[in-house]
């Protein structure tokens, strides 16, 4: 097996090349999805690869999908190649796996979270939109008290404009708490289209490319589906969690438990509300089909307390907002490095550990669609559901 070093690339088109060549060379159907409306960071053409491991007709599939939020790609596309390496050598006759690379190529070339120039829009909040029916838009009340604070027209950490506009939410934070800020900021909101955690008014590029993923290369055989979204930014440092976006006795959360309970490192419904995700319109998807589903997502902590990646956020937001994207002036440098490395930190230890531990979660989805004696853990599932009804 290579260095762990050796699944972490640079740029979006080392990715995705690394991506290629290990789909080709360990046997793998390779697909690409183009016509992106923008083009990276060096001129390149964005494209979405698709890799499919297994037999013509699984009855289960395992999806895990990589830069939902662009930038945190670099460790999703790490995982997932050394997934194809070294995971995939003896899939049973009923299992496939699908791949799904750099499904917002834009964020992930240009180092942002969101899915386009124009658009600034964070996909795991765009989900509302499915696939072209109406969508009742939700509010985030919280938001407009916050939101010219998140991104002031200065960034530079002495201007008098930034040190208010921190102090401002230290404010909201300390008079409302921790839970309600949280909330305001990354619940998602659809009202300010400059803001963070911005939901969008209508399906981007890469929403319709999911879906268009989804009809083409999930076989009508498929009557099971395990789905992982892979994430970074949150959480401590170096730790590898495991996300449901569901309530507690939701039987997905309780499915998700009984999984990963020896290999992640905790398991969570979510900090704090979350609409429109990818994982939920996942499991929305199968469900309407008929087909049984767990979806979660990974998220691997990177920043060493007491500091967060709003503040890398913030910046980048800045820089587009009132700096016209310039990543060539020296804020512009600053801003970009910091994104990278507080979604996907460069320590050699840190990127061994959590490529080890998602490995570990990957293996145990993997498994969990191998076994034939499902009955034992839906019997499980079923007696802590009962559990909690009866408390």
């Amino acid at each position: 097996m290579k260095p762990a070093s050796d699944y972490f690339h640079q740029t979006y088109i080392e990715a995705c090349n690394a991506f290629r060549e290990a789909t080709q060379a360990n046997g793998g159907i390779l697909s690409s999805y183009g016509n992106h409306p923008d083009q990276g960071m060096h001129g390149e053409t964005l494209t979405t690869n698709v890799a499919y491991f297994g037999p013509k007709n699984p009855e289960k599939i395992f999806i895990t999908t990589s830069g939902t939020h662009g930038v945190e790609g670099y460790y999703g596309s790490a995982a997932q190649i050394n997934m194809i390496e070294n995971q995939l050598k003896n899939l049973p006759d009923d299992v496939g796996v699908l791949v799904i690379h750099a499904i917002n190529p834009y964020g992930f070339s240009h180092l942002r979270r969101v899915t386009g120039s124009k658009e600034n829009v964070d996909l795991n909040r765009n989900f509302i939109f499915d696939q072209g029916e109406d969508s009742i838009i939700p509010l985030n009340l919280g938001y407009k008290h916050v939101a010219k604070y998140l991104v002031p027209e200065k960034w530079a950490k002495n201007d008098s404009i930034r040190q208010e506009a921190d102090q401002q939410l230290a404010a909201y934070k300390n008079t409302f708490g921790a839970q309600a800020y949280l909330s305001a900021i990354y619940k998602g909101q659809y009202q300010f289209p400059d803001g963070i955690n911005y939901g969008g008014q209508e399906p981007t590029w890469s929403n319709k490319t999911f879906y268009q993923i989804l009809q083409d290369c999930v076989p009508a055989s498929v009557n099971e589906v395990a789905y992982i979204d892979l994430h970074t930014g949150w959480d401590e440092y170096g730790l590898v969690a495991i996300y449901t976006l569901m309530e507690a006795i939701h039987e997905n959360h309780l499915r998700a438990k009984a999984w990963y309970e020896k290999t992640a490192d905790k398991i969570m419904s979510s900090p704090f509300p979350v609409v429109g995700s990818i994982a939920n319109a996942t499991n929305e998807y199968f469900s309407e089909r008929n087909v049984k589903v767990t979806t979660t997502a990974i998220e691997v902590g990177t920043v060493k307390s007491p500091g967060t990646t709003l503040t890398a956020l913030r910046g980048d937001h800045c820089l587009y907002r009132y700096g016209n994207g310039d990543i060539h002036s020296l804020e512009g440098k600053a801003i970009k490095e910091k994104m990278r490395e507080d979604y996907c930190p460069s320590d050699p230890e840190w990127r061994e550990q959590v490529l080890q531990k998602s490995a570990n979660i990957i293996g145990a989805t993997i498994n969990q669609l191998k076994l034939t004696a499902e009955n034992k853990l839906e019997v499980g599932v079923g007696v802590e559901l009962r559990k909690r009804k009866n408390n």
